[in-house]
């Protein structure tokens, strides 16, 4: 049991953690790929424990999580961003709403513009581009508002 609560950079690592984890198909999965067993793997997610996963447990997690998503032919696996909490804590939220709405609304007609439904190399990168804004958007608005709410309270948080 911790005696101090942990840091807001701490508990991100540990939002992280449990994120890998269930990127590669939870804890049994991810005890397979490692020299550590469930349990372990399990402390290093919970915000309640000081541990915290070593670099070789994570660089086997990542690989077993690329080679997963090229094995489901899914491609990149889901990229986890870290935002600085303190980057984003004096932010408006309804600032960054409006950002995200004008980014959600330009993705809007990005795909209105694809009248003949067909994605050529050009419109594919094009597109990546437009999803990858509206993402950027979304993690600073999601983390202005779990900011505002204080990181313990991260949804899927012990």
């Amino acid at each position: 049991m911790l005696r101090q609560p942990l840091s807001t950079d701490d508990m991100a690592l540990k939002t992280l953690t449990r994120l890998l984890i269930e990127q590669v198909g939870g804890l049994e999965a991810a005890a397979t790929y490692t020299r550590v067993n469930r349990s372990v793997l399990s402390g290093y997610q919970n915000p309640h424990q000081p541990h915290f996963m070593p670099v070789d447990v994570v660089g086997r997690l990542e690989h077993a999580a690329v080679a997963g998503a090229d094995h489901r032919g899914t491609g990149a696996p889901r990229r986890l961003q870290l935002v600085q909490p303190g980057e984003v804590a004096t932010e408006s939220v309804p600032l960054l709403m409006a950002r995200f709405s004008q980014e959600a609304a330009e993705l809007q007609a990005f795909a209105e513009g694809l009248a003949d439904g067909e994605l050529c190399a050009r419109d594919d990168a094009a597109l990546e581009r437009e999803v990858t804004h509206v993402l950027r958007k979304a993690t600073r608005l999601l983390a202005a508002l779990h900011a505002k709410r204080g990181l313990s309270q991260l949804p899927g948080l012990p």
